[in-house]
């Protein structure tokens, strides 16, 4: 299709669409997946029969990615943890309640398709100099269903402000540092129960995975930058960081209650600046049970 051809997407917390949340997507690979097993025949032939076909599993997944204003951010962040709206979310238990699931009504311009009770398995925002901040969703969901039409009255689409990379501000142990590039990873690990049924009947999570890959300059504290060097083989004791962005009116914070830097080193190029590339793990504090602010990721908005 041409690039002038329109596509569109909602999300909403119902099949019906009650009340959607129009989502500006860059990318989208959503998709139905099913498996098929035929008999293979006999002895004597090579030649797989299409016999006894029959559909194994049918679900759905695939992402979708965007440069996110603050109406899209906060509908959508609170199904990355799992947690109930509000103005400080941390990671929620339940990978099948009513806050984790959630509906997404895609139109291909030749065809619409809802995607059901999806989950996200995988969160990632990434950026780099002179960038915009790149939000994107890994979800796994239960089935997809074609047809339909879209709303006559459909939500309508905000302009809003999209984050960029000069609005990150990253803190480390107290200190802020200046990137080049980051990435945060959010993984769920979801784990699928299907059982006597085509489609997963259950989702439940599994450990939950917190990295920030980021690269630096290797400098020290000159001309007023910050002193990136003291990052490299910081204490294994790890420290309290946090990942802030701003776009003016909205600030979305990532505090991580313990990271860690178990990885990364000064690379030296033929010429251009010397690079510090750092693998952080993210971890709770203490071995006790998950306290108002202990754990390993929570996201704020002031």
């Amino acid at each position: 299709m041409a690039q002038s051809v329109a596509t569109r997407m909602m999300l909403s917390a119902d099949a019906a669409l009650s009340s959607p949340q129009w989502f500006e997507f860059r990318e989208c690979s959503l998709v139905g997946t099913r498996e098929f097993g035929a008999s293979e025949g006999h002895r004597g032939t090579r030649q797989p029969a299409s016999c006894r076909a029959r559909v194994l599993k049918d679900l759905c997944q695939g992402t979708f990615s965007g440069r996110l204003n603050a109406a899209e951010i906060d509908w959508i962040m609170p199904r990355v943890f799992f947690a109930a709206s509000g103005a400080t979310l941390i990671p929620g238990e339940n990978a099948s309640s009513s806050d984790a699931k959630f509906f997404a009504f895609v139109d291909k311009v030749v065809e619409f398709y809802l995607y059901n009770k999806l989950r996200v398995n995988q969160f990632t925002l990434s950026g780099s100099e002179s960038n915009y901040l790149d939000w994107s969703f890994a979800c796994v969901g239960e089935l997809e269903s074609s047809g339909g039409s879209w709303p006559v009255s459909p939500v309508a689409p905000s302009c809003g402000v999209a984050l960029t990379f000069q609005d990150v501000v990253f803190t480390y142990s107290g200190t802020p540092y200046t990137p080049q590039s980051f990435t945060l990873t959010i993984n769920n690990n979801l784990i699928p129960t299907i059982e006597n049924s085509l489609t997963p009947t259950l989702y439940e999570a599994g450990n939950m995975e917190v990295s920030l890959d980021m690269t630096f300059d290797f400098r020290d504290a000159t001309n007023s930058l910050s002193n990136n060097k003291t990052l490299y083989r910081a204490a294994l004791a790890g420290a309290a960081a946090s990942l802030a962005v701003n776009d003016g009116t909205n600030t979305y914070t990532f505090s991580f209650a313990n990271l860690k830097i178990p990885d990364g080193a000064p690379t030296i190029p033929v010429e251009g600046r010397l690079s510090m590339p750092l693998k952080m793990m993210a971890y709770r504090s203490t071995n006790a049970l998950a306290g108002a602010t202990d754990h390993v990721v929570r996201l704020i908005k002031t």
